[in-house]
């Protein structure tokens, strides 16, 4: 059993159990390493909960005890510890696990990381965030880092549902001249996970105290960027490699995007069919037929 599963246990055992549980069950989930590094007393005052509120929450997650909880956390303890990329890669290098082990630890993580998105402790609102960017004035999209493929991606299908989309960039050092033109009728939706980018940090901080409803797409209630936000929506970012994984991410804005293409009546069904038009006249895209008959000719 890998951390990925027991998380998967707290999330979706979470709603039976008792708020004492819950409680515990939170810090746990939020602090890996420290379950691996400590005694269940030194976990336990931690958390500020009794060491019998352990002994209960294993109980109530299918273990037999709460060393079989604490087992895959210490099993995974100094590539948790390692705190740098290097530093991670370095413990991958000294395992030299075969490529479909290692591959099947990436395979659990990413697919527990993209159920967190509908199953984990927390209660996403697709719903209230997508109503939010639709009744906008103007959306703008930010990623910096790791994160800007991700946003580059929800900012290219969401330009597909609404006009007056943009994806912000730190091109020439202009981002904070970009968030100026957006006012309190429009929206930011950033996205940003640990290590969090200070330049996202203080782009949602700025965005949001200048009256800009802030979409925050992240991976804990704790983000600096969560904290400023009129919506948060979370996602894990486990992984067993030597960056964290934007899987859950990435499956929490193609979630967006589907909920607003559900809710954006008519005005959602219009646009698409504007754009599928400019891009049929165009030929923007190789149809399947005539590549598949061209093939055959070459074949024979």
């Amino acid at each position: 059993m890998q951390v990925a599963d027991v998380r998967c246990r707290i999330e979706s055992h979470f709603e039976s159990l008792s708020p004492e549980l819950k409680r515990a069950a939170r810090w746990l989930a939020a602090n890996p390493a420290d379950i691996g590094r400590y005694s269940m007393r030194a976990v336990a005052r931690r958390a500020n909960v009794q060491p019998a509120t352990l002994s209960r929450l294993s109980h109530a997650l299918g273990f037999e005890r709460y060393e079989d909880l604490r087992e895959p956390f210490r099993a995974s303890l100094v590539l948790m510890q390692a705190a740098d990329y290097a530093g991670r890669a370095e413990v991958l290098q000294a395992h030299r696990d075969p490529i479909g082990q290692r591959a099947e630890a990436i395979n659990s993580m990413q697919r527990a990381n993209v159920a967190s998105v509908l199953d984990g402790p927390w209660a996403n609102d697709f719903e209230a965030a997508a109503r939010s960017l639709l009744e906008a004035r103007r959306v703008g999209v930010l990623g910096l880092r790791a994160s800007h493929g991700v946003a580059h991606h929800f900012q290219y299908l969401l330009d597909m549902l609404r006009d007056e989309t943009l994806l912000l960039t730190d091109t020439a050092g202009t981002l904070l001249d970009q968030v100026h033109r957006l006012g309190p009728e429009d929206r930011l939706v950033v996205f940003s996970q640990a290590p969090y980018t200070r330049v996202a940090r203080e782009t949602a901080r700025k965005a949001a105290s200048g009256g800009i409803g802030l979409v925050a797409i992240t991976d804990s209630p704790l983000s600096p960027i969560a904290r400023p936000a009129r919506h948060v929506l979370l996602a894990r970012t486990d992984t067993p490699s030597y960056f964290q994984s934007v899987s859950g991410a990435i499956a929490l804005g193609e979630t967006l995007l589907q909920a607003i293409a559900s809710l954006g009546g008519e005005g959602v069904l219009a646009r698409l069919r504007t754009i599928q038009g400019h891009r049929e006249a165009d030929r923007a895209y190789i149809d399947p037929a005539t590549a598949t008959s061209r093939y055959l000719r070459g074949a024979q």
